[in-house]
């Protein structure tokens, strides 16, 4: 372990490491923005000098051209016709006067345009050897066509434009050099007859471009517009005679002035700026000897950071000892407390923060020992308390059930009315002491932190009918109305814990009942707040019973306590309902309000944040609408369909089993298949009125399974009900399978009011018939059940009958799952110990609706948190509860199969 003074030390280190990282690279990005900065303004400063000392050059070379022309124009005007040849000679003298006065020029001429005159042809003077002008031999005009503007640009473009032009870089006739010229029409009496105008030597342009440089490898040069290059100081352009593209790259040829671009492998920057004559001036410059600048300074900056980075250790470690070692000591002593030796001296009486705080712990640890000891007391005291509740509640638990258990066998087995009378008195008394019983051990549950909320989808309309039904008959022995007030805009369906909700508001309708001696206990039920996704549900229950007396008010949900105890001392109860509904309601992220007035009646109520899993709304639900028919559950179904053919698709053949036996009395014919794979095979080679495919199978599941079917047997599937089987019952379901393409989904485990909707929904009609009566003649729906499966708390058999049909459907479910205990339980930890976390979950997923199918509910909602980890890819939740989830799935298969032999006896 770490001393504090090394993780300090370490701290501070990292902390200098970083800043001196963090100037680091906030001065190498300066160095480089400034360095960058730097050359363009250095290639802009370069540019601007050279392009004024290139302007005026070439503005000399204009205003030489431009003289001529204005004693050309002054001569011409007193030219008659007849006498351009003598206009002609003349100029040869006034053109020899202004040629040795200018400097950079290698031609000047003056030619007529054939046709003007073919014999008078003009003059031609050059200076390529920088000695002298002399005349030359001109080239004839006549071959070319001077209205063409790609021939003889010279000469036909300030023609065609009539105004003087610079004329980008050409090859002349004559000595076929490469040249740039300034030319200006001339015209006579308004006509065309010429050209006069001079052409450039590019050697008198390198002393102003070779002036311009950069760095070690920085240079200027010219171009046009064009990108045709008219002077490189280390390029011959009299060489460059491709006059049909470019000669400077493709970057350079941009409207941003600033660019880059790569050149025989070498990265530059450049800008340039127009000249007055339309030429562009370049200056370019290397990137490489701009970073290497950059690399030495970034040197510098580094091994400055590096000695700084050592100097500021250095002074931190000096700083961390002085600072640690008080705390090190205050170690120590916690180390010697720990140990249990309560006697420390620790010496630092320093004024700052760790003075105080070895100050403190000083006292701290004498008074430590004291408190230690009356902790202890006290926990024990109440791990004692709990441990006493919880045993106890067991213990007396267990015989009340066995009596409970003979007392039904008694009075089935008996017609006395006496006996019976008796066995009715044991019943209510018994059901009291569990009751009371259940309270204490739900309090020590919660107490302990135990109790947990199991959420799942469930039906509000049912769960409205069960508790009013349960609790009508308790209302009505005492002369009392029960109301019913709903809300028909509530959702269908929610999720939530309802059997944590069914408690709270059975304590709450109980408690109404037993305190109030006449008049009325109004169950309400509204929507408060609703949205696409969740529900805030009022609940309340109102009573014109005895009230609290508001100096009682603060000892409402107290453990153990009654109130009023004159007046409720013959009034059964443990005084723990209230304190276990508040707890409840706690859990579920919400609180309970009351408002009372004593001798007049009190209202408790609270609001329920729900998932909504059905937005359909409930409807009309009133004390006429609602009895114990309307809300349990269609015990047969309402048709047979004897011609009828289905494929049921699932991959536990359980649940295959199930839905047969439940299916058995509808007559309806039933293939099965155990995998997408084989129901795939099955449809292709048959016809059925109506699948039911199971939405999550391994290896390919319900919607895989569903496209295959739909690229094989598009016009199959199109015209055959594909119902989607799913454990999933949350909101939102119906929307994602009827995207995926199925018809419409039934929740598993299935119900006969379900199932009996959907085939009446999706069957043609021609093939159903209105069932008699005959087929559901008058049974024990619990016949061939042993009273063992009765007295298990972990096992519902009226759910399971439910979900099977008749009670040896469900011993065939029961023993079905027994038997297939150990090979499930070995798949899921072969998939768990393979890392397989999607078969996994496949395969809780499974169990959750197949244990829910025979009345395991409880088995069922663990299996559920397990599907739910699985699919949140939670390992540390599977790894902590998947070994507890099968030693309990394995324990039940002994006493489900004593069960089966019970029955089968």
């Amino acid at each position: 372990m770490k001393s504090i003074r090394t993780k300090i030390t370490l701290l501070t280190v990292c902390t200098i490491v970083i800043a001196v990282i963090i100037v680091a690279a906030i001065a190498v990005c300066s160095i480089n923005k400034l360095g960058n900065s730097d050359a363009d303004e250095m290639l802009l400063h370069l540019c601007e000098a050279g392009q004024k000392n290139l302007n005026a050059y070439f503005d000399s070379a204009e205003h030489s051209v431009t003289k001529i022309a204005d004693i050309v124009e002054e001569d011409l005007e007193r030219t008659s016709d007849d006498q351009l040849g003598d206009h002609i000679e003349r100029m040869r003298t006034a053109f020899e006067k202004v040629m040795y006065q200018t400097n950079g020029v290698l031609t000047y001429y003056y030619r007529i345009d054939p046709a003007v005159s073919k014999k008078i042809k003009g003059f031609w003077y050059s200076n390529p050897d920088g000695e002298g002008f002399r005349e030359h031999e001109m080239i004839d005009m006549t071959l070319y066509d001077t209205n063409d503007t790609s021939e003889l640009p010279w000469f036909t473009v300030p023609k065609v434009t009539g105004e003087p032009v610079w004329i980008s870089p050409y090859i002349t006739d004559i000595d076929e050099a490469r040249v740039i010229s300034y030319n200006v029409p001339v015209y006579w009496k308004n006509e065309f007859i010429g050209v006069i105008g001079a052409e450039i030597d590019y050697s008198l342009m390198s002393s102003e471009v070779r002036n311009i440089t950069l760095y070690d490898n920085g240079y200027a040069f010219i171009t046009d517009e064009a990108g045709n290059l008219i002077y490189h100081p280390h390029i011959d352009a009299t060489i460059l005679t491709d006059m049909s593209r470019p000669d400077v790259p493709p970057e350079l040829l941009t409207a941003e002035r600033h660019y880059h671009y790569t050149v025989d492998g070498k990265e530059k920057m450049g800008l340039w700026l127009p000249l007055d004559n339309g030429m562009r001036l370049h200056v370019t410059v290397p990137t490489s000897e701009i970073n290497r600048t950059l690399r030495k300074m970034v040197v510098q900056i580094m091994i400055a950071s590096v000695f700084l980075l050592i100097v500021l250790s250095h002074i931190n470690r000096r700083f961390a000892l002085r600072l640690t070692k008080p705390l090190n000591d205050l170690t120590k002593a916690t180390e010697q407390i720990n140990s249990g030796n309560y006697d420390v001296e620790l010496n630092y009486s320093g004024d700052d923060e760790v003075g105080i705080l070895t100050k403190t712990f000083s006292n701290l640890a004498k008074n430590l020992q004291t408190e230690i000891h009356a902790l202890a007391e006290s926990e024990q005291v109440s791990r004692a308390k709990s441990s006493f509740l919880s045993n106890m509640s067991h213990e007396i638990r267990t015989p009340i059930t066995t009596v409970l258990g003979m007392n039904e066998i008694i009075s089935r087995e008996t017609n006395d009315e006496t006996i019976l009378g008796y066995c009715d008195n044991i019943r209510i008394a018994g059901n009291n002491l569990l009751g009371i019983i259940n309270d204490i051990l739900d309090f020590s549950k919660i107490e302990a932190g135990k109790m947990e909320l199991v959420p799942a989808s469930y039906s509000l309309k049912d769960l409205i009918g069960d508790l009013y039904s349960m609790l009508q008959i308790r209302a009505g022995d005492k002369g009392l109305s029960l109301r019913l007030d709903v809300d028909p805009h509530l959702p269908k369906e929610l999720v939530g814990d309802a059997l944590r909700i069914k408690q709270v508001i059975t304590n709450l309708l109980t408690n109404a009942i037993k305190y109030t001696e006449k008049g009325s206990v109004t169950f309400k039920v509204s929507l408060k707040e609703k949205d696409e996704k969740k529900a805030t549900i009022y609940v309340a229950v109102i009573d014109t019973g005895i009230g609290i007396k508001e100096e009682e008010m603060y000892k409402l949900f107290e453990k153990f306590d009654r109130l009023d105890t004159k007046r409720t001392k013959t009034i059964e109860g443990t005084g723990l309902g209230l304190a276990i509904t508040r707890k409840l309601l706690v859990m579920m992220g919400t609180d309970i309000d009351v408002k009372s007035t004593y001798n007049v009646g009190s209202t408790f109520s609270f609001n329920l944040e729900q998932e909504i899993s059905d937005p359909a709304e409930i409807g009309q639900l009133d004390e006429k609408t609602v009895s114990i028919k309307d809300h349990m559950r269609l015990q047969s179904f309402s048709f047979v369909a004897p011609d009828s053919h289905i494929l049921i698709v699932d991959d536990t053949q359980m649940n295959l089993e199930v839905i047969k036996g439940l299916l058995k009395p509808t007559q309806i014919q039933i293939t099965t298949a155990i995998s997408g794979a084989e129901c795939i095979e099955l449809f292709s080679a048959n016809s059925y009125d109506l699948v039911f495919l199971d939405y999550r199978m391994p290896n390919m599941n319900g919607v895989e399974t569903l496209n295959i079917l739909k690229e094989k047997e598009p016009e199959k599937v199109a015209n055959t009900p594909i119902i989607s089987l799913t454990a999933n019952a949350i909101q939102g379901d119906r929307e994602r399978m009827i995207a995926a393409g199925f018809t419409d989904y039934l929740t598993k485990p299935v119900n006969i009011a379900d199932m009996d909707d959907v085939l009446l929904k999706y069957l043609p009609e021609n093939l159903i018939s209105q069932a008699t009566g005959d087929e559901a003649e008058a049974e024990d729906p619990y016949e061939g059940i042993p009273e063992e499966a009765f007295a298990c708390s972990w096992l519902d058999p009226k759910e399971g009958v439910e979900y099977c049909g008749s009670g040896p459907m469900y011993m065939d479910a029961l023993e079905f799952f027994a038997n297939a205990t150990e090979r499930n339980a070995s798949v899921i930890e072969k998939s768990l110990a393979d890392g397989d976390i999607e078969l996994y979950t496949t395969k809780v997923h499974a169990l959750k609706s197949s244990s829910l199918s025979i009345g395991m509910k409880d088995f069922s909602a663990r299996a559920k948190a397990l599907e739910l980890a699985g699919k949140s890819n939670d390992i540390e939740t599977i790894k902590r509860d998947t070994p507890d989830f099968l030693k309990s799935y394995r324990e039940f298969r002994e006493d489900l199969l004593a069960i089966v032999e019970k029955a089968a006896k």
